[in-house]
């Protein structure tokens, strides 16, 4: 038990056992590395659960099975988009985008067209598509939609898969202290049935949607993820494959990574302001810790003395971001 009456769980590699706790309380955290830290150990086999903006680190001597320290580090959020660049469901949107446009008595659009305009809000999508549309037939259109989706997802041939090396980036992120996001031009409900199909939906701490909020390149879904996890837009990255994701992003102050297997072209990420576009999933977890390096240097304890009232103040000095 620490100081403060909060516990601290262990992770014990030795016996292979594993617990976590979801409320680790950051005041106290930091009561315990000032308790702590000072005793050497090498063998990092016990860590908290992250909360908040901190992930805490305590190592156990292997020899006494003591904790000998403990460091505290700032975790960061990466907020993926979810049609695209988590799953593979083109042939399911162009389909039934289709379909609602031909129920309706519109002409249907050319797959490429429903491609391009994939992580808008239902509502901009269509609209986008068919400009002159008033809001009724709109609405028949985005009604059309969620019947054929509805319908489609019955069939016992109904796939989505996720793309290759998703879960195992997932995982090695996770240790390495980054809370997971989601924000998607989908609804709230459309999102948990594709994330608890693929047993994903309790990975993900915050999930954003356009039926919740301005739809993108707004930087609503991005600021209201960062406010429920507590994290700084600086500790905090969007993953996308449209150059929608990009803007988003960007509105928001947050570091932009592309996606090439997606409905955007490269060019197209990078000149929406992508930092980088990954072929695969693997590449994610270097890459990231490259980017943030070069996106803000991290504050360092540069001290300027001076003299107030007869006494001497540290003031601390905290470096500035680099665009």
């Amino acid at each position: 038990m620490l100081r403060g009456g909060w516990n601290i769980p262990v992770v014990d590699r030795r016996d292979g056992i594993s617990a976590r706790n979801e409320r680790s309380h950051p005041e106290a955290l930091f009561a315990a590395t000032a308790t702590l830290v000072g005793v050497g150990c090498k063998d990092i086999i016990a860590w908290s659960r992250r909360h908040f903006a901190w992930q805490s680190v305590a190592c156990i001597n292997s020899g006494t099975g003591t904790i000998d320290s403990m460091t505290i580090s700032k975790i960061r959020l990466v907020i993926f988009d979810c049609d695209g660049t988590l799953v593979d469901s083109q042939h399911t949107i162009v389909g039934c985008f289709q379909s609602a446009f031909e129920n309706v008595g519109l002409a249907v659009p050319e797959a490429e067209a429903i491609r391009r305009n994939v992580g808008l809000s239902v509502h901009e999508f269509i609209r986008r598509l068919v400009p002159d549309a008033g809001d009724d037939r709109i609405e028949q259109v985005r009604e059309g939609y969620r019947e054929a989706y509805t319908a489609m997802r019955s069939q016992a041939d109904f796939d989505e898969p996720l793309y290759p090396g998703l879960v195992e980036t997932l995982d090695r992120l996770e240790l390495s202290g980054h809370l997971f996001g989601v924000a998607t031009g989908k609804s709230l409900p459309g999102l948990k049935r594709t994330l608890d199909l693929h047993g994903l939906l309790k990975r993900f701490v915050t999930l954003q949607t356009a039926d919740l909020n301005p739809g993108k390149p707004n930087p609503s879904m991005i600021n209201q993820a960062i406010n429920e996890t507590g994290v700084e837009a600086v500790d905090a990255v969007m993953i996308g494959d449209t150059s929608f994701d990009m803007e988003m992003a960007r509105n928001a102050g947050v570091l932009a990574v592309g996606v090439s297997w997606g409905y955007h072209t490269s060019k197209d990420l990078y000149d929406a302001g992508a930092r980088a576009v990954i072929d695969n999933f693997d590449e994610l977890p270097s890459l990231l810790p490259l980017l943030w390096e070069k996106h803000y240097e991290r504050p360092k304890h540069n001290y300027r003395h001076r003299r107030t009232a007869g006494r001497r103040h540290r003031r601390f000095i905290r470096c500035d971001l680099v665009s």
